[in-house]
């Protein structure tokens, strides 16, 4: 008998009653986005970024549309190839056991 795909990965196959977590990252990241649609109207025109040695704040960032939902778009589709690359596999595995 040939080890699953997923075993091969290193990766531990999930239950099927928590196979819900799998799509967990995208609930947070949807949670996240909507909550910063919430509160938009209370963040601050500009924020403090980076802070010196002495503690003092040295970079600030802009309220911006692109400052703030980048970072989420970029961790939707980090989140979505992780997906298509278990998908790969779980299709590698399907064919190599035919």
């Amino acid at each position: 008998m040939r080890p699953s795909a997923s075993s091969r990965q290193g990766s531990i196959p999930l239950p099927q009653s928590s196979a819900w977590l799998r799509w967990l990252p995208f609930l947070v990241l949807l949670l996240a986005a909507v909550l910063v649609l919430l509160v938009w109207d209370l963040l601050p025109e500009r924020w403090a970024v980076h802070w010196g040695r002495h503690g003092q704040p040295d970079r600030w960032a802009r309220k911006a549309s692109l400052a703030v939902f980048f970072p989420i778009g970029f961790d939707i589709c980090m989140a979505c190839s992780v997906k298509a690359q278990e998908y790969d596999l779980l299709l590698t595995s399907v064919t190599s056991q035919v």
